[in-house]
């Protein structure tokens, strides 16, 4: 899902987040006179309490803006774009997603494993 904020857009692939390694955080944190970008994250429905994922100090159009290694707890999530310029301008998109760390469960319940061995 993409999202578009005064100074860039940010997506996350994909919105329901696995712990299968690094998910990319994919967007553009830019502008004529760019100073900076914050990558921020907080539970869902937890007062404003940020946690900085990643700061950058370059431009970043239509590309990672951060390989993010999820290590929080299992539940829903608020990530911010923050992106800064020279005058002081600032622009902010949010986008809510969920961290689901938990495999699905499996089992066979036919044939059942003694009518299997005879076949």
């Amino acid at each position: 899902a993409g999202h578009t904020g005064a100074m860039g857009t940010f997506s996350i692939v994909p919105e329901v987040v696995s712990i299968a390694g690094e998910t990319p955080i994919v967007g553009t944190a830019s502008d004529l006179h760019f100073v900076d970008y914050r990558l921020e994250l907080r539970a869902a429905g937890a007062p404003e309490t940020w946690i900085e994922i990643r700061h950058g100090t370059d431009p970043v159009v239509d590309g990672p803006l951060h390989d993010w290694r999820v290590l929080t707890p299992d539940g829903p999530y608020v990530l911010r774009l923050t992106a800064s310029d020279v005058p002081g301008n600032v622009g902010q998109v949010e986008v809510g997603l969920t961290v689901d760390t938990t495999p699905p469960e499996v089992a066979i319940a036919s044939p059942t494993p003694a009518l299997a061995s005879r076949v």
